[in-house]
């Protein structure tokens, strides 16, 4: 006879697996996991979730039904163009993405590559999306990452330590209705700025959610795992690093589209690029607050 405490464990995981179709069993948990930080120190919210998304990275091969691995391809294994020409010097090339150990690794390399519009880059980069598995509305968002990093370089901004992430990576939330650029809704809840990790929000047509200096810079240390986590809700966004409340910003009214996921190894065209280097990602994993 099941107890009433495995009663509702059966449901939560039910909701948790229904509610988005995307619980993914290559994480090897039996259960779905907390956030990290649950319950912990500096505000994070002790709340009950439902896990929505378990990505894990297990096997020799991406899931192409969680990921696609370029930015606006024809095709799965299409080469394409990069974020922004003004930021990244880099294609998007699904070789420079593979498994190893539960380990997804996207990496930044010095190679000549010609993307879809035959337009040519002196460097390539890796990249996944979750625009293929579906999209979210409101929820915690968490990945365990290894950015790349080392000694600090030209075009860096030094933190008090001298270490510094390399080249232009970042774990974020976009918007389905993206508009080629031109109506760019993100939530940047890791990204790598001069040799920084950075959170903040980016919001095209809202001026005070565009300027690049409204942002909070982590200090991370040497280069080294961290979870780096977002609390995305109607009145704010919460930005979370090992659990612990790093910053806080308003949600922008006009940011209320469903979003995907994307997490990239770009190749900076401001500052001084570093290659080979590899970002690692462990798991990418979505929850929804039960009410």
């Amino acid at each position: 006879m099941t107890s009433k405490k495995g009663k509702i464990a059966l449901i939560l995981a039910c909701f948790a697996a229904c509610a988005m179709g995307s619980v993914d069993a290559s994480s090897g948990s039996n259960a779905p996991p907390n956030p990290v930080g649950i319950a912990g120190r500096n505000g994070f919210p002790a709340n009950r979730w439902a896990l929505l998304a378990d990505f894990g990275f297990n096997g020799s091969s991406i899931n192409s039904k969680h990921w696609v691995q370029n930015w606006e391809g024809d095709t799965p294994r299409s080469i394409t163009h990069g974020f922004q020409p003004i930021y990244d010097q880099n294609c998007f090339n699904p070789n420079n993405d593979f498994l190893a150990g539960g380990i997804l690794t996207l990496e930044a390399r010095s190679e000549s590559c010609i993307d879809a519009d035959k337009i040519h880059y002196r460097y390539s980069g890796g990249m996944i999306s979750s625009s293929v598995s579906g999209t979210y509305s409101y929820g915690y968002f968490e990945a365990r990452i290894l950015f790349p990093g080392g000694k600090c370089v030209s075009g860096d901004t030094p933190p008090k330590q001298a270490s510094c992430i390399f080249n232009h990576p970042a774990f974020w939330l976009t918007s389905a209705n993206v508009d080629s650029g031109r109506n760019t809704v993100e939530i940047d809840i890791a990204e790598g700025l001069q040799g920084k990790i950075c959170e903040l929000i980016h919001l095209s047509n809202a001026p005070e959610y565009h300027d690049p200096n409204t942002m909070n810079c982590s200090t991370v240390g040497v280069p080294t795992w961290h979870v780096y986590g977002a609390l995305w809700s109607p009145g704010m966004v919460r930005f979370y690093l090992d659990g612990n409340l790093v910053y806080t910003r308003q949600t922008p009214p006009q940011f209320k589209n469903p979003v995907y996921i994307i997490i990239n190894n770009a190749v900076p065209t401001k500052w001084q690029p570093i290659v080979p280097a590899g970002l690692e990602v462990a798991y990418v994993r979505v929850w929804k607050v039960i009410p």
